[in-house]
């Protein structure tokens, strides 16, 4: 990602707020109603290829929040708040082990909605927004969905932004 900045953007002495945001969609399961656990309501996430999510904190190193593939191919994972909560275990450990700050939390957030259009050229379903920030906000860098696949694959949308002191900015 490449952002420029104005130079009376950022003041001297001033701290970059931010946090990752991730939009998520298994187009495929959008486009054809796909509802794998039959309760009549459509699995916005049912053959999604990603296990996880990729970032930076403060220009360090990748980090990488993971859960186990398994779940996707036992169905275990149909929609955001699925996605969210099986993360949750590689957040604990990531802040325990000091890759995090301690009070970063991975919410999904309905307020922050997105969409894309599908293959057939129709719009999505609105897609929330899955929030990964810290209460006292370093500058985070997404760099990515996680998985063993690639993040493009045909049955994927997806799309990262940043947020920089509530100022969208362009992936």
């Amino acid at each position: 990602m490449k952002v420029l900045f104005e130079q009376n953007y950022l003041i001297p002495g001033e701290r970059a707020e931010s946090q990752a945001i991730y939009y998520l969609l298994d187009q495929d399961a959008d486009l054809f109603n796909v509802d794998v656990n039959g309760d009549g309501i459509m699995d916005p996430l049912a053959n999604i290829n990603t296990n996880g999510l990729r970032f930076t904190v403060d220009g360090g190193a990748v980090g990488v929040l993971e859960f186990d593939k398994q779940l996707l191919l036992d169905k275990q994972i149909l929609n955001w708040d699925d996605f969210v909560d099986a993360l949750q275990p590689a957040l604990a450990q990531a802040i325990a082990d000091g890759l995090l700050p301690a009070d970063t939390t991975l919410t999904v957030d309905n307020t922050l909605i997105d969409f894309t259009f599908l293959d057939d050229g129709s719009r999505s379903v609105d897609i929330p927004a899955m929030v990964l920030e810290p209460i006292l906000k370093p500058s985070w860098i997404p760099s990515g969905s996680s998985g063993w696949k690639t993040l493009w694959a045909s049955t994927t949308c997806t799309a990262v932004w940043t947020m920089m002191r509530k100022q969208r900015l362009s992936p």
